[in-house]
């Protein structure tokens, strides 16, 4: 068998595609430096020119194998945009220059937890690791509530505002989400040399493909503390398999093996938080953030309200308050639906007074019911042509059984939406017809889909925020509502 092994961060070549310093963004955010390079990015300095403040501008390219990216990057951006809370990074604006997508976010001027690990000798005081670690549970806890995992989190993601002030006024901002969420194992076990970071803090469930839940990130908590604690990580090893396998199959050493000063307590929970089963873990981000509390006189970090968020794969399990007579009205319909005459409805009202809550609530007795929802979303500053129906549909062929004759006759045109169609067909769409013609095409081609779908099962299709649609979209929606 032959051995890969890990190459350093620092060989990986430069991205094909670069922003220069000086290039205008949006006719607003003037690029300045690159600040550090991933796997599928850059992230650079730019200057808000309206506001005279420095922010972080993230772009994203494509490896090969991974034509669906872009998609995942925007979704990665709307999910950053449903998140107000003071320990997570804010984000501001998305476009693309020259194809290559990008997004703007705060610019945060201190350095890494792991710089900070590094600048006191490998190690950090208990007092100090807890007091970071009460505010990353804090925004642990609020993601988790918003449907959101992590996946990617470590030292280098965890950025400190005022990284050498004392222990009191530590303030931390959780970044970089979505990375882990764009690839799979497979092509992270490609990408030895910036990947091996990542395995290293990676769960046993995540690490085997397997269906993930908020205490996959608490197990990247726990090694995260385990490594401020003892100054070494729990598994080590030359390829990501020699330390995804010790992840899957080994014990750590006990951190009092290797500093009997170590509290008890703490030991015994960054243990349980490495447990190899999710089931032994604590059970949420807000148990380890009590058990800390219990074990130091530091004080918990005030609670965020958290409003109500849909989550794209959950079913509502609360009732609904104050919403009786509008869900009875949307219940009415989908048992018209169910009986073959389709409904289109519109919810209205101000923001804040629950139409997506509604609307996910409805979604969630149609899955209930064997049904099938698709959902999809307009943006205000992501004005990106049939954006909401291209989730619909990727959603579907996702989720599909027997792919192939979902789409077939559909490719050429459906690439339009999923790239990766175009790999079953290599004809080309549109060709001799004007562009009215292959419009129309294109249009009848979702359509189709659609309609395959709908006999297979009871469709709900839900677009959220569609005051702010683009002109395209609203087109194709009017199309499909006529046909």
């Amino acid at each position: 068998m032959t051995r890969q092994v890990a190459q350093p961060a620092a060989a990986l070549p430069i991205v094909p595609r670069a922003l220069s310093p000086g290039t205008l963004l949006l006719d607003r955010y003037q690029v300045e430096a690159a600040l550090g390079q991933g796997g599928m990015g850059v992230v650079y300095r730019a200057l808000d020119q309206q506001t005279g403040q420095p922010v972080a501008v993230k772009t994203f390219f494509a490896p090969p194998g991974m034509e669906e990216g872009q998609r995942r990057f925007q979704r990665e951006f709307r999910a950053l945009m449903r998140l107000q809370h003071p320990r997570i990074v804010r984000v501001f604006d998305y476009g693309e220059a020259n194809g290559l997508p990008f997004y703007v976010m705060e610019f945060i001027a201190g350095q890494d937890l792991g710089g900070l690990r590094r600048s006191r000798g490998g190690r950090l005081p208990i007092r100090e690791i807890t007091a970071i670690s009460l505010q990353l549970c804090d925004a642990l806890a609020y993601i988790h509530a918003h449907g959101i995992i992590h996946r990617d989190l470590k030292p280098s993601n965890v950025m400190l505002e005022n990284g050498q002030l004392p222990t009191s006024n530590l303030s931390i901002k959780l970044v970089d989400f979505g990375l882990a969420k764009l690839s799979d194992v497979s092509i992270e076990l490609t990408q030895s040399g910036i990947m091996l970071g990542t395995v290293a803090y990676m769960s046993p469930d995540q690490a085997q493909a397997m269906p993930i839940d908020a205490r996959s990130d608490l197990y990247s908590l726990g090694v995260v503390l385990y490594e401020l604690a003892s100054g070494q990580l729990p598994f080590s090893g030359d390829t990501p398999v020699a330390v995804i396998i010790q992840h899957i199959s080994q014990d750590p050493p006990p951190l009092r093996s290797l500093d009997p000063a170590l509290p008890a307590d703490f030991e015994a929970l960054v243990l349980s938080l490495l447990a190899k089963h999710p089931g032994q873990r604590p059970p949420s981000a807000e148990a380890v953030l009590n058990a800390l509390s219990n074990l130091t006189s530091l004080t918990a970090p005030a609670p965020v309200e958290i409003a109500a968020a849909p989550r794209a794969d959950a079913v509502f399990r609360a009732g609904l308050i104050g919403r009786q007579a509008e869900l009875e009205r949307l219940t009415k319909c989908l048992e018209q639906a169910w009986a073959g005459e389709g409904q289109l409805m519109t919810l209205e009202g101000e923001a804040g007074v629950g139409k997506t809550r509604l609307a996910t609530e409805m979604g969630g007795q149609v899955r209930l019911r064997g049904g099938q929802r698709l959902v999809g979303a307009c943006h205000e500053t992501e004005r990106v042509p049939y954006a909401p129906i291209a989730e619909w549909v990727s959603d579907a062929l996702s989720h599909g059984d027997d792919l192939e004759a979902l789409v077939s006759g559909l490719e050429p045109e459906l690439a339009r939406l999923v790239p990766r169609l175009v790999q079953t067909n290599a004809a080309a769409t549109g060709d001799g017809l004007d562009p009215q013609q292959a419009k129309l095409r294109f249009f009848d081609a979702v359509t189709r889909l659609l309609t395959r779908l709908s006999e297979r099962k009871p469709l709900m299709l839900l677009m959220d925020d569609l005051q702010w649609a683009d002109d395209a979209t609203l087109e194709l929606l009017h199309y499909l509502i006529r046909n």
